[in-house]
């Protein structure tokens, strides 16, 4: 029973990391590696984000959205599934990238982190939960939705989000990490130090304490670095 209890969970978990690279090569942007060159007279704009976290199946999911409505659009909601668009979207998690610092190739724009996902274990085995940061029936950001923005020809870094999705709360938090920033630019010698803008992520009060803003997912605490 217990044997089976345990390959009942590696296929669970399997299936949800395959779940999430299916997402991926549809609508993953170009990840910008150690022989990409990136320059000030460039279309796109470069997002550099710290991940690390304590669970192998959790992932902060990010998509563009319309200022204007505030309508997530890098992230399409199609019979109750999301669907993510090219150059639009991205995920940061350790499982798909063991890399700390992950750099995405993207579109200018307004940027939203739109759901926080983790495998969690229970009595009938790992499921999928999702605690989501947009207003799902609007499919719309809020006041409580962390945002940024990326422009053309710059690149971004919004700090190292550490994620301790064991909590309970779950913890993430965002923080500057220069020395790995720093490694992370000594590898690629085709961006230029000099356009690289340290923007930390602002995260709204309303989620610096306990809260569960949509979803099915566990409480989460998403806050600030410690002063």
């Amino acid at each position: 029973m217990g044997k089976t209890m345990r390959h009942s969970r590696v296929l669970q978990v399997a299936l949800i990391c395959i779940v999430a690279i299916t997402m991926l090569a549809g609508c993953a942007p170009k990840t910008f590696g150690p022989s990409a060159s990136f320059g000030a007279t460039d279309p796109q704009a470069l997002l550099i984000a710290g991940y690390t976290g304590n669970l192998s199946v959790g992932m902060v999911i990010v998509g563009k959205y319309d200022p204007s409505t505030g309508k997530m659009t890098g992230w399409v909601r199609k019979l109750g599934d999301d669907f993510g668009q090219r150059d639009e979207s991205f995920i940061l998690s350790s499982f798909l990238n063991k890399d700390r610092i992950k750099a995405f190739r993207l579109n200018p724009g307004e940027y939203a982190i739109f759901k926080v996902q983790a495998g969690v274990d229970g009595m009938l085995g790992t499921r999928v939960v999702n605690t989501d940061f947009i207003d799902r029936e609007r499919w719309a950001v809020t006041e409580s939705t962390p945002v940024f923005s990326l422009r053309a020809g710059e690149a971004t870094y919004i700090g190292d989000i550490v994620a301790n999705l064991r909590a309970v709360p779950a913890v993430l938090t965002v923080e500057p990490n220069e020395p790995a920033l720093q490694e992370f630019l000594v590898a690629r010698p085709g961006l230029d130090p000099a356009l690289v803008q340290r923007r930390l992520l602002i995260v709204p009060e309303q989620l610096q304490r306990s809260t569960r803003p949509f979803g099915d997912g566990p409480l989460i605490i998403f806050q600030p670095a410690p002063r």
